[in-house]
């Protein structure tokens, strides 16, 4: 599993049980929460009732009373109220009354109760010691939604209690509004979940994202590409990258002198052998013709070291860097045409035809000197092998977000044995006209080049000749 989807499921486990339980705390915690605060407003108006009906209850005059006559007109009202989307158009709350003793005298809800003895009900017998009285009582024991809210005032007279008054509402009443609330709590709460968990996809994506930087620098790296460390904004993640770098950096220097001093130490094996021969010959007598030979040698000899070393100082600043320092727009076309006039002479030799054929590209850039330089080896490779009277056709197009631009020879190619270390440092095939050998270096240096600007450099052997293309990055 991906490291994006493991931190992504411990996220949604972890999100998922806190907002399971703390849905369900809300949910458990809300009903009674709603009961408590409509406890609260029944107390409230069984005192003020309770206050309002005192001289009645004393007199018994409390059937022909003005209260009477209110509540029932407060019962037969139509209230057309709108609360929260929910309608209410009837009153839902009642009013009982009792005596001293606790048998009702007074019943809102048609006078059902009247008669009945309450005494032993909470809401009565505790207000009538004096205490709070309230209960809330079940019609069917199995059903909650039956239940009924009861909120008890002593009705008192010069501070003694001449009987109690009990507002009460069925729970049903409210029962909507409970559930309209729970709904849109439980809406808010899958609309926050699946805000919490975009947010945590993003989040694990984000460091994903950058652990990917690494897997891709890293493998980068062991495919020998150019490439420099990417840019993390998680400290721990970049100290990784910055100790990934400098053993890569160690190892790479390590292997590069090996490399160096074999390859190094290989080539100038045969001039300075020749050299050597040559200088040991000329301290013994001969004619002046063969002693003005074997100092040609020597002296050719020494530039063919002096260009080995010069080539490889080239080759060794490029292979060190990693990234390019500073690059700018390059007119390949203008670039090319230049190359080309400046091999004149040697076209004129071979009498070589040239056809230039170079879309120009506004987007592509890079380090115009490292440029040249490459394309300087390539084609001068090409001349070297392209027989007399042949034709040099050097094409350049953009395609798919790439720039190829292939210079083709009619030349014999390259050998099949010899494709796999075309691109080796010091590997070079003789001329087909002199028979002789370059440094070996042009193609290695026109590699790194190419890997330095995320290019690549293919060498391909047709029947009608040799094609080297660049690719370019655009």
């Amino acid at each position: 599993m991906k490291l994006s989807h493991r931190i992504f499921l411990g996220y949604f486990l972890v999100v998922a049980v806190a907002g399971l339980f703390l849905l369900k705390s809300v949910r458990d915690e809300f009903r009674p929460a709603v009961r408590q605060a409509m406890e609260e407003t029944m107390v409230d108006t069984a005192n003020l009732l309770a206050e309002m009906v005192g001289v009645d209850v004393r007199k018994a005059t409390l059937a022909d009373s003005d209260f009477s006559k209110s509540m029932q007109r407060f019962l037969d009202r139509t209230m057309n109220a709108e609360i929260w989307g929910l309608e209410k158009n009837q009153a839902t709350s009642h009013v009982y009354i009792t005596d001293a003793t606790g048998l009702v005298i007074f019943d809102s809800n048609q006078g059902k109760a009247v008669g009945k003895d309450y005494s032993r009900w909470n809401d009565v017998h505790f207000t009538l010691q004096g205490k709070y009285g309230a209960r809330t009582t079940r019609a069917n024991e199995a059903d909650e939604t039956s239940s009924t809210m009861y909120v008890a005032a002593p009705i008192k007279y010069k501070g003694e209690i001449i009987g109690v008054l009990t507002v009460y509402k069925p729970s049903i009443s409210v029962l909507p509004f409970i559930q309209l609330s729970q709904k849109n709590i439980t809406q808010a709460a899958l609309v926050l979940f699946v805000l919490t968990l975009a947010l945590g996809w993003l989040f694990s994506e984000y460091l994903a994202r950058s652990t990917r930087k690494l897997m891709d620098y890293a493998h980068a790296v062991q495919k020998g590409a150019k490439v420099s460390l990417p840019e993390i904004s998680e400290p721990e993640l970049y100290q990784l990258g910055q100790a990934i770098e400098a053993m890569r950096e160690a190892l790479d220097g390590k292997q590069y002198i090996e490399n160096y001093v074999h390859t190094l130490t290989h080539e100038l094996k045969s001039p300075l052998s020749g050299i050597a021969g040559a200088s040991e010959l000329l301290t013994e007598d001969m004619a002046h013709q063969d002693r003005s030979r074997f100092i040609k040698n020597i002296r050719e000899e020494t530039h063919r070291i002096q260009d080995i070393v010069d080539r490889l100082l080239d080759l060794a600043r490029l292979e060190q860097r990693q990234h390019l320092d500073d690059t700018s727009s390059i007119n390949l076309k203008v670039m090319v045409q230049g190359i080309v006039s400046s091999f004149e002479v040697a076209l004129l030799q071979k009498n070589l035809q040239v056809m230039v054929d170079v879309d120009v590209c506004e987007t592509l850039s890079g380090d115009p000197f490292l440029i040249r330089q490459t394309l300087n080896n390539v084609i001068d490779n090409a001349i070297e092998f392209s027989p007399n009277k042949g034709v040099l056709t050097i094409k350049g197009v953009a395609l798919d977000g790439r720039y190829l631009l292939s210079i083709f020879d009619q030349g014999p190619g390259v050998p099949e044995y010899a494709t796999a270390k075309i691109f080796d440092r010091f590997y070079s095939l003789p001329r087909p006209d002199t028979h002789k050998k370059s440094t070996g270096l042009g193609l290695s240096f026109a590699k790194e080049v190419m890997l330095l600007h995320q290019g690549d450099i293919s060498v391909s052997t047709q029947t009608d000749g040799c094609r080297v293309e660049l690719s370019f990055v655009i």
